[in-house]
């Protein structure tokens, strides 16, 4: 799994951007629970750790049971 940053991706591809643009229909659920953390942690990206917990819990689904 790639590391990605959110200020390594350029404006338009930036999950808070798309929103505003698009809505929420085109982001993944990592990227909305990524706006939803704010921030990772010291050595992993906010983008990286919401995909972490969605697979740890199997997706929203899991992590709401």
């Amino acid at each position: 799994m790639v590391d990605i940053k959110i200020k390594d991706l350029n404006k338009e591809d930036k999950p808070r951007e798309r929103l505003e643009m698009h809505g929420a229909s085109v982001l993944t659920d990592a990227e909305l629970l990524a706006m939803v953390l704010r921030s990772g942690g010291r050595n992993v990206s906010v983008l990286t750790l919401a995909q972490q917990i969605l697979s740890a819990f199997k997706g929203f689904k899991g992590l709401l049971n």
